[in-house]
């Protein structure tokens, strides 16, 4: 057997590693800031459209009360779903990545009102 002797050092240099690793992940998947759950809320109440821009499968596993499924790869071709470039939209995914690329296409595209839900699990319940 070979045993590797680990110090402090050692340690500190995968740490930072694995820290770089993901920083990077997450600029690559978009990134995701903190889902503003009060500007959510508004926009659901004021109508807005609600889309889920995960796959057909996540989507048919289950999704947010009334939303629409563009996966994030669609969103380009199919801008004329969205309707109005004025509409409020919300876009959500798994975990904020694709919701967040969807947010920048459209955004890129004119659309004015769009906030970025987060995943699932953050959409708030609106009555």
């Amino acid at each position: 057997m070979v045993y590797m002797k680990i110090n402090i050092t050692n340690l500190i240099y995968l740490a930072m590693g694995v820290f770089g690793v993901f920083l990077a992940l997450k600029l690559f998947n978009g990134g995701v800031g903190a889902v503003d759950k009060k500007e959510v809320i508004s926009f659901i109440k004021e109508g807005a459209l609600i889309v889920d821009v995960r796959t057909d499968e996540e989507f048919a596993f289950g999704h947010y009360a009334n939303a629409k499924n563009i996966p994030v790869d669609q969103v380009e071709s199919r801008l004329k779903e969205f309707g109005d470039k004025e509409r409020k939209i919300v876009v959500y995914c798994r975990s904020g990545g694709r919701s967040s690329k969807a947010k920048g296409i459209l955004e890129a595209n004119g659309f004015k009102s769009i906030v970025n839900g987060g995943g699932l699990s953050d959409m708030p319940e609106v009555k």
